[in-house]
Formats: structure tokens, C-alpha cells, sequence
């Protein structure tokens, strides 16, 4: 296999499009030899092939070879796409938002790519060469997977119940696809891989039914001397996927009698259990290693039959003492984290009903916080009201990342769904679905707008407000209150807004400026019924669900934020006021103070923090140079204007209408001072950050994950930022 045919446009990825031999088949049977090469099969495959060719129960198949997914990068031009997206990139240093986005256009091109004839003909006749019809699954097997050291269970797709031989060529590009989803992209880059050396095969194997299907641990995470098999009453994928309670076996290794059972009602008999644990022990003799062995009892054979077989490793970083007691989303290594945070369907419906419950819960203990007055206790009570509170900021904190952050997943999962219906050219078309939702932040910004209206219309008004007057008669003041009642903490909270309500009167001036601005309206009535027609009728509920559940997770995405605001604004309240005691003590530092130091010292006068005034430590400063920085498109449009740094919520009242807002990250308690902003670059990536939400909303550019996006632009500077490609330029020279 030495002849290579080198891809038609030469790019840094080159080594990618080398394909095998061109005699090489597309496709071979798992009881072939080659196919117990990995190089050639990928991991999945040629463990069945090998467990096979040592007389194991397996379920035979076929291997898609890596030269039909070499032959069909080539033939698409997706190397290009694949250059874009994937060189250069450092995965580890981005958000999961952004890191989803990416995969999610990756997928969008492959499926939009056409199967080669050769390889359509090349599939229809091997199924019909060994008789392997319908329905089938098609499971990935990616070259680099499962190899010594590291283990990609679970982080490539696989598709099931597929009809005939048409159904399988249709669905390779997102087999092939898989090879780039956001968990093997986060995957490959922790460990270093290069993902010019990787390929996707495939395998194809007949669907089994029985009485049950599960998994089997050869070595317990728990305890390396014990085995673990799980089962269920139905497909493990559901095991798989965590969409279903197995009933669970422990047995010991050793002496393979069987020490625990637990969870679910038990589908099979003891001695079904202990035939598991053997021929999984035997598997893991043949292939070397621990395995993680999908296994099912089928309703036409005696006995177990092996559906794949992969090596068991732990996670890096899952394991080690550095953070070892924080939360996952708090560790060092957070891909872990990021990896879990894909849900199923059902597991998403779920998790709406419990935010739909928690938000209200949020904001009454935010209430019930800021009804309680910190400001006539004594230094010790003070320090214990403080305490409380930052105990129940913490905990919704918690609950938030546990709960709140994966059900954005259902956003994701509905572009997915949408993309692989449409194959629309823009691969977040989908957006536009979900702009108009009632959000919490923009029930805000109306009521802005509405005093706004009222320093439009009437010109004294406007003029005694810009000099600081605020005529008590006036029919702006009872708005202006009930604003400050409603969303005081969120727009100029006293811990972080110096003017206080001042800086609310000075940024309904700037509003008045210029006309109105609302969401912008969308006619969205032809593209959801286009995304409806494409479902079949058996399938109109699960489509309409998945819309209705993506709408609403767009919409919690915004309000959940708001309410954890709420719950910080009041801690905070209660840490100003130690603050504000300790300033004597402290002078300007003390408000650098953190709520567990300013707790601490107002109960012990002779403590002094260790690190109180410590300042960051001196890192390189960015280039300026670039006349193109580039990121990711998140907002549709291009505009121009006087940058605007914000580094913090404080630094938001300096924006002024028609300017580039510059920030790390647009938090929704920023979001108020949005609809003066031309346009927003943000250094935080991906369609769900907040940034990207408020502009689609308002129909702003938008361009997310641009690093170092506050030092490498300076305020004034004009910017040129289009959110259709993903870059903000400088427009040197050029008048605003």
C-alpha cells in the first residue's frame, strides 16, 4: 500500500487526504484479515475482526475502509472546509460554545457533500455480496480510536435501524463527519493527536434483537479486581446514551461468582450474567487490554453475541489530585466536563421542567436577600449574613453549570437536527427559529427605551436630565423608580456602578440620541414549516417538540443568567456594606476585598489578607499589528464604528451610540447598553454566548471568540466588523 494519490489542493493538512492503495476495497468482511488492521478498519471494526478470527461470539459485518473516507474528502473539496476550521485552531483554549459551533458547520458540509457513485455501488454490492440487508447499524470505527493510551468510546456517531444499502451510502458523510464532533475534537487536542492523521472507517453489522442488550466493564473504575455488566430490556444504545437505568452486576474477577446487584429489575438470569463476564474476560485476553464490551442476547443465537468491543481509559486529568476537590466545570482540565454536557432528548425535556421550576426559586431567594437589610448589624452578624449568602449564591452557581448550562444542549441538538433534515448552505440558518422569544434582558431594555421615548418627544425634559436634573413632576420619575425597583440590580448595582442611578439617567440620554431600537422582526413562518415538511408524519411530534424545546432553552439561556444576577447582586449588597466599613482599615483596597476576606476581617480587626492588592502577573502584551483579526461569525451584517474597550459592567456607561462594543464577555447584566452599540466583538465564542444572543435579537454584527479582543484594539480605533465571515478589521485611516 505504498502508491498514493495526493489531494487536488495542497494545504496544511495534506497528510489527511493521502489515501490507501486505489486497489484497496471500500469495503471488506470482518472475517477477512485485513481487516483486523486498524490502520485500515479503525478500532471498532478490527476488534470484531480479531475477536472473530480467535472463535469469540462476535456479530459480523462488513468494514468500511478508510479509503472511502479519503476518497470522499477528496472528491467534495472538504479539505478546504477542514483547513478553515480545523488548523491552527487551539481546541483546549476554546468554550464549549465555540468548540460545538465548529463541529456543528463541520457536520453541516459534510452532509451537504455527495457520496462518490463508486462508493454507492461499491456498499450496495458488498451488502448484497454477503447478504448483510436491512435494517443494519452503521457503527464509526475511526483509525486513530482505541489504540493504546487513550480510548474515543462514545465521542463518534454511529446509526441504527438503516433500511437498505441506499440508506447506508446516505448516512457516511456523518459517519465520516463524527470523526469532528465536538467531543473528539476537544478529545484529540487534550491529547495531543494530530488530527491530520486521522481517519474515520466504519462498520456495518446486522441489528440484533432479544430479551436484553448491555455493557460490561471488564476492570470497575472502582475496583480493578471486580467486572461490571449492565443490562436492559431493550437496545443498549439507551444504556450507551444514559436515557435508560440498567440493572447492574458486580463480579469479581477472580473468581467470577457475582459479589453485587443493584439498580433496575433484572432482564436475564444469573448464569446469562456469568456467561457475560466469561466471554468478556475472554475478549479482553485476545484484544490485550480492559475493554468496555457492548454486548446483546439475541432472540436467533444460543448465548451472548459481542456488538463492539474498546479499551477502557480513564479520562486525562479525570483522576489527578491537582483540583482534585472542585467542582469538574472548576478544574484546570474542564474537558471532561465539556465532553458530559450532552444530553438526550428526553434527558432535555426533563431538565426544562426542573429550570422552569428553579428560575422562580432563584429569584425569590434574591428577593427574600435583598428584603433582609445588612446595613444595621453589628461587624460578627454582618460577617454571618455575608457568609449566608455567598453560601446560596454558591449553591445556585453550582446548580447552575449542573443543571442550567447542559440544557442549552437542546440548541445545539435542534441544529443538528435541522441541518441533517435541510442541509440549508448557512449552517446556523436554524437561529433565526428561535430569535423572538420573550427574553428577560429585552423586557428590560423596552422599559429603557419606552423613558427614552419620553426624552424623544420632549426636549426640556432631555436637556434638564442631561445636566442631572430630575424634575420630580415629571411623568419619567414613577417609570424611572419602578425600573430601579424592578431591575436596579441589574443595571447599576451599587458594589459595581460608582454613579449609581445617575449613570440609568445618563444612559437613557445617549439612548435618546438616536431613534428607537427594537428586536428585530423576523417572518420565520415559511422556514418552520420547511423544517415541519421534512419530518415524515410519524415523526411531526418528536419535530415539533424538539422546536418548541429549543425555543425555550434559547429563552432560559438569557433568563437563567438573569436570575443567578440577581442572587450575586444581592450577596454582593451584603459584602458593600463590610466593604465599606473596612475602607478606613483597607483604604481603596477594600473594595478589591473578596466576600470570604471581608467576611473574615470584620470579625478579626488584626487580620490582613495575604494577597489583598496583589496585581496579575506581567504577561506579554498581545500584537497590535493584525489589520484583520479574525473569529467566529456569530451576529449576520457588517458595521462600522469607534471601538468601545469594556472590561468590566462599570465601563459599559461609557458606550456611546454608534460605537464597536470590545469585550471578554457580555454578561446578561451588560446587556442594557447593547442597542447602542454598532456592532459587538467578543473574545468568548460560540452562537450561545450572551454577546451573539442580545445581537441577533437586534440584528447587530456580531463576531465571538476573537482572543485578547480588549488589549489588541484600542477605544477609538474604527473598526470594520462583519459577522458574516468572522473578521473585524481596522479600518486605519478611514473616517468613522
Amino acid at each position: 500500500m505504498s502508491s498514493c494519490i495526493p489531494s487536488p489542493d495542497p494545504n496544511p493538512l495534506a497528510e489527511l487526504y493521502t489515501m490507501a492503495a486505489s486497489d484497496t476495497p471500500y469495503l471488506i468482511p470482518t472475517s477477512d484479515a485485513a481487516a483486523r488492521q486498524t490502520v485500515l478498519v479503525g478500532g471498532k471494526a478490527s476488534g470484531i475482526a480479531r475477536l472473530a478470527a480467535a472463535d469469540l461470539p462476535v456479530v459480523s459485518g462488513l468494514a468500511v475502509t478508510v479509503r472511502a473516507y479519503h476518497d470522499f474528502i477528496a472528491a467534495s473539496g472538504l479539505s478546504r472546509t477542514l483547513d478553515k476550521l480545523v488548523t491552527s485552531r487551539d481546541f483546549r483554549a476554546m468554550r464549549w460554545e465555540a468548540v460545538w459551533d465548529t463541529s456543528l458547520e463541520i457536520r453541516n458540509r459534510f452532509n451537504r457533500a455527495q457520496v462518490p457513485d463508486a462508493i454507492r455501488e461499491a456498499v450496495t454490492a458488498a451488502m448484497d455480496a454477503y447478504s448483510l440487508r436491512g435494517p443494519v447499524a452503521l457503527r464509526s470505527s475511526a483509525s486513530s480510536e482505541d489504540a493504546a493510551g487513550h480510548s474515543f468510546a462514545g465521542l463518534h456517531d454511529s446509526f441504527l435501524d438503516l433500511a437498505d444499502a441506499a440508506a447506508v451510502a446516505n448516512h457516511l458523510p456523518l459517519l465520516f463527519a463524527s470523526l469532528w464532533s465536538d467531543r473528539a475534537l476537544l478529545y484529540r487536542s487534550e491529547l495531543g493527536l494530530d488530527p491530520a492523521q486521522s481517519a474515520m472507517a466504519g462498520l456495518i453489522q446486522p441489528m440484533r434483537t432479544g430479551p436484553a442488550a448491555g455493557i460490561c466493564f471488564t476492570k470497575s473504575p472502582m475496583d480493578e479486581r471486580r467486572l461490571v455488566v449492565e443490562a436492559h430490556a431493550g437496545p443498549g444504545i439507551e444504556l450507551v446514551s444514559g436515557q435508560a437505568e440498567p440493572a447492574r452486576w458486580v463480579v469479581d474477577r477472580e473468581s467470577r461468582a457475582i459479589v453485587e446487584q443493584t439498580g433496575a429489575d433484572s432482564p436475564l438470569p444469573e448464569s446469562t450474567i456469568l456467561d457475560i463476564a466469561s466471554v468478556a474476560l475472554e475478549a479482553e485476553s485476545v484484544l490485550g487490554t480492559a475493554l468496555d464490551m457492548e454486548w446483546i442476547v439475541p432472540d436467533d443465537a444460543d448465548g451472548v453475541r459481542i456488538l463492539q468491543a474498546r479499551p477502557i481509559t480513564a479520562l486525562p486529568g479525570a483522576n489527578a489530585t491537582e483540583n482534585g476537590d472542585a467542582r469538574p466545570w472548576k478544574r484546570e482540565d474542564r474537558r471532561p466536563w465539556d465532553m458530559s454536557l450532552h444530553r438526550s432528548f428526553g434527558q432535555l425535556k426533563e431538565l426544562r421542567r426542573r429550570v422552569e421550576t428553579l428560575i422562580p426559586a432563584m429569584e425569590e431567594d434574591a428577593r427574600q436577600m435583598r428584603e433582609s437589610s445588612s446595613k444595621n448589624m453589628d461587624n460578627d452578624a454582618l460577617a454571618d449574613e455575608i457568609e449566608r449568602r455567598l453560601k446560596v449564591y454558591q449553591d445556585w452557581n453550582d446548580r447552575y453549570y449542573e443543571e442550567f448550562v447542559p440544557l442549552a444542549h437542546a440548541v445545539r441538538l435542534f441544529g443538528q437536527v435541522y441541518n441533517d433534515q435541510l442541509a440549508p448552505d448557512d449552517p446556523f440558518a436554524f437561529r433565526d427559529l428561535l430569535t423572538g422569544e420573550r427574553l428577560a434582558g429585552l423586557a428590560r431594555n423596552e422599559q429603557l427605551e419606552d423613558m427614552a421615548d419620553m426624552l424623544r418627544a420632549d426636549e426640556t425634559l432631555r436637556d434638564s436630565v442631561a445636566r442631572g436634573e430630575f424634575p420630580e413632576s415629571s411623568p419619567l420619575q414613577p417609570k424611572f423608580l419602578d425600573f430601579i425597583d424592578a431591575y436596579g440590580d441589574l443595571t447599576c448595582h451599587i458594589a459595581w456602578c460608582s454613579e449609581g442611578e445617575a449613570a440609568v439617567l445618563d444612559l437613557l440620554v445617549e439612548l435618546a440620541k438616536r431613534p428607537r431600537r427594537a428586536p428585530k422582526q423576523r417572518d420565520i413562518t415559511d422556514a418552520e414549516q420547511d423544517f415541519l415538511r421534512s419530518f415524515p408524519e410519524s415523526q411531526q411530534d418528536f419535530a415539533t417538540e424538539l422546536l418548541d424545546l429549543a425555543r425555550a432553552a434559547y429563552r432560559l439561556r438569557d433568563d437563567d443568567n438573569m436570575a443567578l444576577g440577581r442572587v450575586e447582586a444581592a450577596m454582593l449588597d451584603a459584602v458593600e456594606d463590610g466593604r465599606q466599613r473596612l475602607h478606613e482599615r483597607f483604604g481603596a483596597d477594600a473594595r478589591r476585598l473578596s466576600p470570604q476576606d471581608t467576611a473574615r476581617s470584620l470579625r478579626d480587626p488584626q487580620y490582613v489578607p495575604a494577597c489583598i492588592g496583589c496585581e496579575e502577573p506581567d504577561r506579554p502584551a498581545p500584537s497590535r499589528e493584525a489589520s484583520v483579526v479574525r473569529g467566529q461569525p456569530a451576529g449576520p451584517g457588517i458595521a462600522r464604528g469607534p471601538a468601545r474597550i469594556v472590561r468590566s459592567r462599570e465601563d459599559m456607561y461609557a458606550l456611546k451610540n454608534g460605537e464597536v462594543l470590545v469585550c471578554d464577555s457580555v454578561d446578561p447584566a451588560m446587556t442594557f447598553a447593547a442597542p447602542l452599540a454598532a456592532a459587538i466583538v467578543e473574545l468568548r465564542g460560540g452562537m450561545l454566548v450572551h454577546g451573539a444572543i442580545i445581537a441577533r435579537e437586534y440584528g447587530l454584527p456580531c463576531v465571538t471568540g476573537v482572543n485578547n479582543a480588549t488589549e489588541i484594539f484600542e477605544d477609538g480605533e474604527v473598526l470594520i466588523v462583519n459577522g458574516e465571515d468572522g473578521t473585524v478589521r481596522r479600518a486605519a485611516g478611514e473616517p468613522a
